[in-house]
């Protein structure tokens, strides 16, 4: 059926459903922005690559496949800018840290006292709450706490990670004790990381990938392929096959 045979509903219908994803795809453009230098949340991913071209393709929004994974990224931009308890909390706090250079920014979304000490809070849209929080997830906050303890002196004995789920309407909080072996680890893979991805920007030379189930959810997935993870591409087509496969749960 032609445009010029449907029913002035269903033109309607296109039109406005049109200037909505417009609208969306315009709202989490402003929000992401061009992030310039090395964030934290470039670091938790055993794969940099992702982060990699993150920076020198800037097109991840625009790489979002589906209108549902879509939604999911704009309610969590929505969530991250709500405060939890102006309060207590201190919103969207923003913190760095630097190594011979190497700068390294972060925004912690709630920190909250507690008592005589601090609660990290993160919060994450989903369309599947897990059994136990993502490693990438509990590597973000556990960053956090190493640059708060160490940059900025706060004594951060918790973090949380706040799950919403999308589809369902449900919240889960995941609580961590935070260790004093926990922050020195975690300011040693910040820097380790950091260093790495610095000089992958700096020379324009991808970094090796990492391939796993989160490769399912990577909006370079393609790109990523194309690249090549290796100089065997019988290899290569073997681990795609296993990935697409495995596949995963949402991240």
């Amino acid at each position: 059926m032609s445009w010029q045979e449907k029913s002035p509903e269903k033109l309607i219908e296109m039109d406005i459903t049109n200037r909505f994803w417009r609208a969306v795809i315009k709202k989490m453009n402003e929000s992401s922005g061009n992030r310039s230098g090395i964030h934290i949340t470039d670091l938790v991913y055993s794969c940099l690559r992702r982060a990699y071209y993150d920076k020198t393709l800037g097109e991840a929004v625009s790489a979002i496949s589906d209108n549902e994974g879509m939604m999911v990224v704009w309610i969590g931009q929505m969530l991250h800018e709500m405060p939890i308890d102006p309060d207590r909390c201190e919103h969207e706090k923003a913190i760095g840290v630097e190594f011979d250079g190497v700068k390294v920014e972060g925004r912690v979304d709630e920190l909250c006292r507690l008592g005589d000490s601090y609660v990290i809070v993160d919060k994450k849209s989903t369309r599947n709450i897990p059994n136990s929080p993502h490693d990438h997830h509990i590597k973000q906050v556990l960053f956090y706490s190493a640059i708060l303890t160490k940059k900025y002196g706060y004594r951060v004995s918790h973090a949380g990670i706040l799950y919403l789920d999308v589809a369902n309407l449900k919240v889960k909080l995941f609580v961590i004790p935070v260790t004093s072996q926990m922050v020195e680890t975690a300011l040693r893979e910040i820097e380790s990381k950091a260093r790495v991805l610095h000089q992958a920007i700096t020379r324009k030379t991808a970094p090796a990938p990492d391939p796993g189930w989160l490769c399912s959810y990577c909006p370079y997935f393609r790109r990523c392929v194309l690249d090549g993870w290796g100089q065997d591409q019988e290899q290569n087509k073997r681990d795609l096959a296993q990935i697409r496969r495995t596949g995963g749960s949402d991240g």
